[in-house]
């Protein structure tokens, strides 16, 4: 049996050990670094709070539904009002859905927790939002 000069199984050593040592630091790296939110996405928790609002204005949309026949008319308002609450636009919700949407495992721990902070409202907070007096009906 041939055995390779000293020299050669040296270097084929470092270079094994350089080797691992690159993918261990890569390694390292690629897990402690989080993914930056493009400019037109709202944090994760900016997000949780305007669905939270979001649930609230559909559910007092639909128990006035009965009495305003025509509220889908007006839900527009209701949005534009969310948004002005929380100073986003329209279109960095809907931007910022697309891109949730797009990494399910983000989107999934979006909706526990938006079940949560709903969950943690006091019984009668929703009811208090559905019987507020509508500006609607003031006019009338």
């Amino acid at each position: 049996m041939i055995q390779a000069p000293v020299q050669t199984r040296t270097i084929a050593r470092w270079s094994g050990l350089v080797l691992w040592f690159i993918l261990l630091i890569a390694v390292a790296f690629s897990c402690g670094r989080r993914e930056e939110l493009p400019p037109y996405v709202v944090d994760r928790e900016k997000m949780i709070e305007v669905m939270a609002d979001m649930q609230l204005v559909e559910a007092a949309l639909s128990a006035k539904q009965s009495a305003v026949p025509d509220i889908w008319k007006i839900a527009p308002l209701y949005y534009d009002s969310l948004f002005a609450k929380h100073q986003v636009s329209r279109a960095v919700i809907d931007s910022s859905i697309a891109y949730y949407m797009r990494r399910p495992e983000m989107m999934q721990k979006i909706y526990a927790d938006l079940i949560i902070a709903l969950s943690k409202l006091q019984p009668g907070q929703a009811e208090e939002i559905t019987e507020q007096p509508d500006s609607l009906e003031i006019v009338r």
